[in-house]
C-alpha cells in the first residue's frame, strides 16, 4: 500500500456547487419572514437566525486537509483537527465519505463521526485510499445493510 507523505486538501462549497438548489433556499428563507409577519418581528428574526445556524455549512466553504497526523476541518472561523486514531471505519456513498468512530454502525455515528462531502467519484477513491493508508481497514460502501449494536 502506498504511503502518502504530502497533505491532501479538498475544498467543498455546496452553495456554489449546487446552484439549482438556490431557488429552494431562497423560498425557505422567505418562511421566517412570513413567520415574523404573522407572529411578530422578533419571532421572525429568531426563526431566521435558527435557520441560518442550522444550514451554516451550506453557505460557507469547507476545506478538509488530510495530514499524516489526522484530518483538519476548516470552515470560516471554525478550525479543528481530529487524529486518525479516533476513526475505525470508512463508508462511502454517492455524496461523500463517512469516517466512523466505531467498528460497526451505531446510533451515535452522526454525532461522533465525520462526513466528508465529496461527490466526485475519482476524488472519493483518492480520499478513501489515503485514509485507508492511515487507519487501515477496508472500505464499507454501506451496502451490506448490517446494523450492529456497540454494547
Amino acid at each position: 500500500m502506498d504511503q502518502f507523505t504530502e497533505e491532501l486538501q479538498i475544498r467543498v462549497w455546496p452553495a456554489q456547487d449546487r446552484r439549482r438548489l438556490w431557488r429552494f433556499v431562497l423560498f425557505v428563507f422567505g418562511v421566517p419572514w412570513i413567520f415574523g409577519w404573522a407572529f411578530g418581528l422578533y419571532w421572525g428574526l429568531f426563526a431566521w437566525v435558527v435557520l441560518m445556524a442550522s444550514t451554516f455549512s451550506f453557505y460557507v466553504p469547507t476545506t478538509y486537509v488530510l495530514k499524516d497526523t489526522g484530518i483538519e476541518v476548516r470552515r470560516w472561523l471554525i478550525r479543528y483537527e481530529r487524529p486518525w486514531s479516533q476513526f475505525k471505519r470508512i463508508e462511502r456513498d454517492r455524496h461523500g465519505v463517512f469516517l466512523g468512530t466505531f467498528k460497526f454502525r451505531s446510533r451515535l455515528d452522526p454525532f461522533r463521526g465525520l462526513y466528508l462531502l465529496i461527490e466526485d467519484p475519482e476524488m472519493q477513491e483518492q480520499v478513501v485510499h489515503w485514509i485507508q493508508s492511515k487507519i487501515g481497514g477496508s472500505d464499507d460502501s454501506g451496502e451490506s445493510g448490517e446494523d450492529s449494536n456497540n454494547d
